[in-house]
């Protein structure tokens, strides 16, 4: 539930919010995560310190972090929400609101680096082989389409969700990306056919209203995340090796089986969408066998 602030401090997180939306135009998750560890902050400077955050000092962002790692949080979600509370400061700095920014200079636990989960090969036989051809309801049909289609174009499912039937075009879809960023992405032939027999489907269910979204509900409304994120756990939930069988997974098994067959990391970072290369390095995770074929097969003395 959102917190109940002064008006002054409302009407500043509201600007900011706004400012995030429409400027920097980031997704529809991240300006949750920012209004909730916002709201988290002010919450904190508020009832521990009694003050506004216009006037928190350094010494109480500090101690927000304290009491962030008191919690047992993990790493990687502090440093996400004192980023969170340094970019308000930084949007009320320019806007001479404060004269400096007490979350700058923190000293912030170090990140534990963590290898992307995917699935292996041996998960994959015989999960993401659907026979299309034998399935005869429209909801079936859908969701392993969903599956699909997330292992052979790497998406994230904001972008699923997202895509338009108009984004559809033989053996390739246009998909719009963080930042409102277009980026092209090549499907196999097969797929293609595949998603072309959906449009079909789609197009004679008796839904009320014609949506111009390519995955929409039983309803033929929009998808939403949760369904989306139940469709890809749901089919991966036989496969134990795996703590985490989100749709995100299947986007870190799209990134290393293209690494792991030749793919050079710029392509993939074209694909993924990422902003930088070094969002794209994560995935240069080669397992240790192949590393050690490779050196088999290069190395000049490998075999003395």
């Amino acid at each position: 539930m959102t917190c109940q602030f002064p008006f002054f401090i409302s009407t500043m997180k509201h600007k900011f919010i706004e400012y995030l939306t429409f400027e920097k135009r980031f997704s529809v998750h991240s300006i949750k995560a920012y209004e909730t560890d916002i709201d988290q902050y002010f919450k904190f400077i508020s009832d521990t310190f009694h003050e506004e955050i216009e006037n928190a000092t350094h010494f109480q962002v500090r101690s927000w972090v304290v009491h962030l790692k008191e919690k047992a949080l993990n790493h990687k979600t502090i440093h996400r929400k004192v980023s969170s509370i340094s970019s308000l400061y930084k949007y009320l700095l320019r806007n001479k609101i404060v004269t400096s920014n007490p979350a700058s200079k923190l000293k912030l636990p170090k990140i534990e680096k963590r290898l992307p989960q995917y699935f292996k090969n041996a998960d994959l036989e015989g999960l993401i082989n659907f026979n299309f051809s034998t399935i005869n309801d429209f909801s079936t049909y859908r969701d392993h389409l969903i599956v699909v289609l997330f292992f052979a174009t790497g998406i994230r499912r904001s972008e699923l969700i997202n895509l338009e039937t108009k984004n559809y075009q033989t053996v390739q879809i246009k998909v719009l990306g963080k930042r409102n960023k277009e980026r092209i992405i090549p499907i196999p032939k097969e797929t293609s056919l595949i998603i072309e027999q959906y449009i079909s489907i789609m197009r004679n269910q008796d839904f009320s209203e014609i949506s111009e979204f390519l995955f929409v509900s039983d309803k033929g409304k929009k998808m939403n995340d949760k369904y989306v994120y139940n469709v890809v756990t749901k089919y991966f939930n036989s496969v134990k090796t795996l703590s985490k069988k989100s749709p995100h997974v299947l986007r870190h098994t799209f990134a290393t089986q293209m690494l792991n067959n030749g793919a050079d990391l710029n392509s993939i970072k074209e694909l993924l969408g990422h902003s930088s290369l070094a969002a794209t390095q994560v995935y240069t995770h080669n397992p240790i066998e192949k590393i050690k074929n490779i050196y088999k097969s290069s190395h000049p003395r490998s075999n003395i």
